[in-house]
């Protein structure tokens, strides 16, 4: 008993001497190495290890999916999530069916995502309606985001994963893989990304498909997911397959933590991104387009964690 005592009495010491101001560890869940989510929380991370006392983990993960399971088990603090995933989750719709994640929650806007259909350039195809009966990924068990955004894509040119050939696919790497090798005449992607880039320089040069901009189009989109939107794209160093200015399909990103996640970590993290958008777009191109005002953007279904509230209102910048 006399040892027993020792070692609480121990243990006690040392939590008061640490205090609240010791450095905490924090996991990042993001999506597997090589994708866009991975550079961006990686460059994240580097920005909170430099400007909070926080010690940032990052963690990939196979899809979108696992990423939310790990906030809502509290075996990450921190993600970067399309807020329409994030909608259907919370919902309890597709992979989350009969078992909603209720503890998700936004940390802030970060930068709007545009993805599109990525072909060979010498391609002929210049509409989403000529894909029909072409090889194009099909499946994503492991990133059922990629299944809703073909949907959304092939739904503006009248077409259904009925209409193509599929190539099953577990996520992107293997899709990009598949039309790198030849087993399919396109994938889905966005511009910014190093696969992308990868692509372009495999492939003797690469291009995205123009949505359009018509009612027609915004309308097919939003049947899919309400938070998704079409952006004119331009061309860029960083953006591998927009020879020209194009439309396509976008969502937002956000940053995500757990309701479970403490105030106090919540705050730093917020409050850090808020300050230091020069060390992303440093880190990351497409932290170029982030806007520090527009954090507090309100989404249609995913809400802010309280502390992300706090710091809003004190900047002035909730909707």
């Amino acid at each position: 008993m006399k040892k027993l005592a020792a070692v609480l009495a121990a243990s006690a010491a040392s939590a008061m001497i640490a205090g609240p101001g010791q450095a905490q560890t924090i996991s990042f869940a993001s999506l597997p190495q090589g994708s866009l989510i991975y550079f961006q929380a990686t460059v994240v991370s580097k920005m909170l290890l430099k400007h909070t006392d926080l010690k940032v983990r990052v963690s990939p993960m196979r899809g979108t999916e696992a990423e939310i399971v790990a906030i809502e088990r509290g075996q990450a603090e921190l993600s970067i999530v399309d807020v329409t995933q994030a909608a259907a989750a919370i919902n309890g719709h597709e992979a989350f069916k009969g078992r909603p994640a209720k503890k998700l929650r936004s940390a802030g806007l970060l930068v709007s995502f545009p993805v599109g259909v990525l072909i060979r350039k010498d391609s002929p195809i210049r509409k989403i309606s000529e894909l029909k009966g072409l090889r194009l990924p099909s499946g994503w068990k492991a990133f059922n985001q990629g299944k809703i955004l073909m949907e959304a894509m092939f739904k503006t040119g009248g077409l259904s994963f009925a209409d193509i050939k599929g190539i099953p696919t577990p996520g992107l790497i293997r899709a990009a893989n598949d039309f790198k090798a030849g087993k399919s005449d396109g994938t889905i992607m966005a511009p910014a990304t190093p696969k992308a880039k990868e692509l372009n320089a495999a492939l003797g040069g690469v291009r995205f498909i123009d949505l359009g901009d018509s009612p027609a189009a915004l309308k097919a989109v939003k049947s899919i997911r309400e938070d998704f939107y079409i952006q004119r794209v331009t061309p860029a160093p960083h953006r591998s397959g927009v020879l020209e200015p194009i439309h396509m399909l976008t969502f937002d990103v956000a940053l995500t933590t757990g309701s479970n996640v403490s105030d106090e970590i919540v705050y730093k993290v917020v409050k850090a991104v808020y300050e230091n958008k020069k060390d992303l777009a440093k880190g990351h191109p497409t932290f170029r387009g982030f806007i520090p005002n527009k954090m507090g953007k309100k989404f249609s279904v995913l809400q802010p964690h309280r502390a992300a509230v706090k710091f809003f209102r004190e900047k002035g910048i909730m909707p």
